[in-house]
């Protein structure tokens, strides 16, 4: 349209950026209506919450941009997370401490494997990538290792603070209906908990990978790439292993969460309350 009529064409491509506009907000209006129909008074903390985290994001992308501590601020920004998801949206109680609590360890454990991916070399920027910005200066001051692991950290939070919650609240539930079990047997039946979502989860981050990288996939087959050199491709390697390590992230947590709130809630008896 633009060579026939070059006055049109960046007309036309403002019209079709308002009409997306336009289209995101109508979206996002039927997503508060739908969440504050469905969940009440609930529905305005998810949603006061969604906002408090999106703000979270853009604070940790200004602090990148001031070259401050990499992963040290991703690990703040994760933190921050948990406790907006846990306490400000689900209420502080002791089913939320005992997630928080499987949090921490989780984060302890993450920051002592998460060096492995290193040898993956998903860092940098990916050869499609670098040909979209092949016109602009790439001589970025940061160290790309610590940023993969950042965003790492950060892609794998959804799926772990899902997991905790989900355990840590049916655990609760266990609990309060048979308050003479004793850890071991808490613990037994919470496994049992996490075995039933187990599958759930592995295969709701499983479709979510497959939904992401379909398209890249089908790209890579109709330029004949041979399938050893399209599992090597950096930018399919990147979607699966963070589709991997944060499948690996949520097992385990659950096993974290399973033990953590079976021992603090047979070990602190007194203050169980019915919530």
């Amino acid at each position: 349209n633009s060579i026939i009529n070059p006055h049109r064409g960046p007309l036309f491509s403002r019209c079709k950026e308002v009409k997306k506009m336009n289209v995101l907000i109508i979206l996002v209006g039927i997503f508060a209506i739908s969440v504050l129909f469905v969940g009440g008074t609930q529905g305005m903390y998810i949603l006061l919450g969604l906002f408090i985290n999106l703000g979270i994001f853009f604070l940790l992308l200004f602090g990148y941009h001031q070259k401050w501590p990499i992963l040290v601020l991703s690990i703040i920004g994760f933190l921050l997370i948990a406790v907006v998801i846990l306490f400000f949206i689900n209420g502080y109680n002791l089913k939320m401490r005992a997630a928080f609590a499987s949090i921490l360890i989780f984060l302890f454990c993450f920051l002592l494997l998460i060096p492995i991916t290193d040898f993956l070399a998903i860092q940098g920027f990916t050869s499609i990538e670098l040909e979209e910005l092949s016109g602009l200066d790439k001589t970025l001051a940061i160290d790309f290792r610590l940023l993969a692991r950042s965003l790492l950290l950060i892609s794998l939070s959804g799926a772990v603070l899902d997991a905790s919650v989900a355990i840590s609240s049916g655990t609760f539930e266990v609990y309060q209906a048979n308050p003479h079990l004793s850890f071991n047997q808490l613990r037994h039946a919470s496994f049992a908990i996490a075995k039933k979502i187990l599958a759930s989860t592995v295969m709701t981050l499983l479709f979510a990978f497959m939904g992401s990288s379909l398209a890249l996939i089908l790209w890579f087959i109709d330029l004949d790439i041979p399938f050893q050199q399209i599992i090597n491709e950096k930018s399919f390697v990147l979607e699966y292993t963070m589709a991997i390590l944060t499948t690996l992230a949520a097992l385990l947590v659950l096993p974290l969460t399973c033990v953590t709130t079976a021992y603090l809630f047979t070990k602190k008896k007194e203050h169980l309350k019915m919530e």
